[in-house]
């Protein structure tokens, strides 16, 4: 008679997973069938909104330094950013290379390895045709790889961040578009990426 079982996999992780059965039956004669494979991919958890977020801004830099934006993983869990967009008013990127952001870290993205010659960035780098920055303003976001917003920024220049400084956050986890959460670095070097900010609690210029 035919007979079915059923087995119920749990806490499985991101990834690929081999599952092979095997079926013993002694009077069995046609052993060439007792076993079966499958394999699956698991992918991660979509990442929800406010998980990455915007936390410094080099819109308007000075001395052919190029643009550059820096970035914040606020979730528990480490974030790829393979397929994920950043979009201003007039352009879109798609990043379409594995780029692992971990939690609590921060990480920068520039149009540019140049950057690397400006400053110490012991972060995370990531080098792309990142949109141009508008020096008056400029709306950006950021898609994960499902086309879901996971932050915004609509800044203007009356934020700060001129003339070679960089538009920076005072507290990390606040509302990227809350604009008394945003002023112009007070670092000695004008700009702080990869690292806690100079408006921020607990940041010393070393």
């Amino acid at each position: 008679a035919e007979q079915t079982a059923n087995y119920v996999v749990t806490s499985i992780t991101q990834g690929n997973h081999k599952y092979l059965a095997v079926i013993e039956f002694a009077n069995d004669m046609y052993t060439f069938n007792n076993k079966a494979g499958a394999e699956i991919f698991v992918n991660a958890e979509p990442a929800e909104f406010g998980a990455l977020l915007f936390n410094e801004i080099m819109y308007s830099p000075e001395h052919d330094e190029p643009e550059w934006i820096e970035v914040y993983n606020a979730g528990d869990e480490e974030i790829n950013l393979n397929g994920w967009r950043i979009t201003d008013k007039t352009s879109s990127m798609l990043i379409d290379t594995n780029f692992v952001i971990a939690s609590n870290q921060y990480a920068v993205i520039s149009d540019s390895e140049t950057l690397s010659a400006f400053y110490t960035i012991t972060s995370p780098l990531l080098v792309l045709n990142l949109p141009s920055l508008n020096n008056s303003g400029d709306n950006l976001k950021i898609y994960n790889q499902f086309d879901t917003v996971i932050d915004s920024i609509n800044y203007l220049s009356a934020w700060g961040g001129k003339n070679g400084k960089s538009l920076e956050k005072t507290e990390v986890t606040a509302s990227s578009n809350d604009s008394t959460k945003w002023g112009t670095s007070v670092s000695i070097d004008n700009a702080t990426p990869g690292n806690i900010n100079s408006l921020a609690l607990g940041y010393v210029d070393l």
